[in-house]
Formats: structure tokens, C-alpha cells, sequence
């Protein structure tokens, strides 16, 4: 298998992730901002913002795969 596939595929699949499940973008975040002395990220960002995020890492990854399979 292609290793700009399987790049493609891990990038996407961390995507949908935080599309499907923003929630656990907070569990990751949240201990970071009390480690700096920053509110709670899921008090500052609505899980709306975190499934858009999540889409466009989709459609990143998938741009740099098939603008890199171009070049090619």
C-alpha cells in the first residue's frame, strides 16, 4: 500500500473522529488548558466548532492526496 494512502486514511479517520465525537477533543484538550491555567476548552468552544474542524481535516487530507497523486 501507498504510504500517501496510508497517511490519507489516518489523517481522515482522526477527521471523523472529532466530526462524529467532538467530546473527545475536550477530554484530550481540557487537561492541557488547566495545565496552562486556561478555562476549560469545552467552556470556550461549542462542539459545532469541533465538527467543522473535523471536516476540514478530512478535506485536507484528501487534497494533499490527490494533489500530491498529480505531481505524480
Amino acid at each position: 500500500m501507498d504510504s500517501k494512502l496510508v497517511v490519507t486514511i489516518l489523517i481522515a479517520i482522526i477527521g471523523l473522529i472529532f466530526f462524529v465525537k467532538p467530546n473527545i477533543y475536550f477530554k484530550i484538550q481540557n487537561p492541557i488548558s488547566k495545565a496552562h491555567g486556561l478555562e476549560k476548552t469545552s467552556e470556550r468552544v461549542r462542539p459545532l466548532f469541533i465538527r467543522i474542524m473535523g471536516i476540514f481535516i478530512v478535506i485536507i487530507a484528501l487534497s494533499l492526496y490527490y494533489g500530491c497523486n498529480l505531481r505524480s
